[in-house]
């Protein structure tokens, strides 16, 4: 998981440091939404992703509806953030943030006081984890 984590982080500063004439437009509102996203400022970040998001060329999609469900979740969207991890995980199965979303879903059922949907959800996980299917 650690070499996960800094392949992903080596992918962003990648990114976010290339020159502009090296990335698309959604690249680059995806780069300026990931810097507003780290410095807290949700309203930006979110509206700059929902914009890359629009681009059906952009490459990073899986990530774009990973930090939309992020936001969505920390400001108390928990809908939203429970649509954008499903579209997530329906949409990139093999997406590294796939089985983040379904633990993240797990988290948005707790915060809900949904304990069974959390329990059932969790022991798939759990199940999924162990070489069964989920």
């Amino acid at each position: 998981m650690r070499k996960l984590a800094c392949g992903v982080c080596l992918l962003l500063l990648a990114l976010c440091s290339a020159p502009a004439s090296a990335l698309t437009g959604a690249e680059q509102e995806f780069a300026r939404a990931y810097r507003h996203y780290a410095e807290g400022d949700d309203s930006r970040a979110e509206a700059l992703f929902r914009s890359a998001l629009a681009d059906n060329n952009l490459v990073l999609r899986d990530y774009t509806l990973y930090y939309l469900a992020r936001i969505a979740a920390r400001t108390g969207k928990h809908d939203s953030a429970r649509d954008y991890f499903l579209r997530l995980r329906k949409s990139y199965p093999g997406s590294i943030w796939a089985t983040e979303a379904s633990f993240a879903l797990v988290e948005l059922d707790l915060t809900r006081k949904r304990y069974k949907a959390a329990l059932r959800a969790a022991a798939a996980l759990s199940k999924k984890a162990s070489g069964g299917e989920a």
